[in-house]
């Protein structure tokens, strides 16, 4: 139970670094003309609950936008511009774009 208890006070003193925008405007951030503008992006080696979050992701911004979606989710190795909307799934140890925007080698 304690290593639980770390790891989840662990997880949310990451995601205070992470988040680049105040998330009162979620998820109104990442549509522009009514179209998702951003990529959810997972590692390649991710572990299964990285997958399932982007998938859950999705399928939040189908039903959200009411039309599908393609191309929006991406691992990470087909990532090669920083400079765009993108919602990193992952620790640095499983994502290397969280990595990258983190500055953590």
């Amino acid at each position: 139970m304690k290593n639980k208890a770390i790891a989840i006070i662990t997880v949310l003193l990451a995601l205070n670094t992470v988040f680049a925008a105040d998330l009162a405007n979620y998820p109104g951030m990442f549509v522009s003309y009514g179209n998702l503008d951003a990529v959810i992006v997972v590692g390649n080696q991710a572990p299964a609950s990285d997958v399932i979050a982007q998938s859950n992701l999705v399928q939040f911004f189908v039903s959200y936008l009411g039309k599908t979606l393609v191309g929006s989710a991406k691992l990470s190795s087909e990532i090669t511009d920083l400079e765009q909307n993108m919602i990193s799934i992952g620790s640095p140890c499983h994502n290397p774009i969280t990595a990258q925007i983190m500055n953590r080698p």
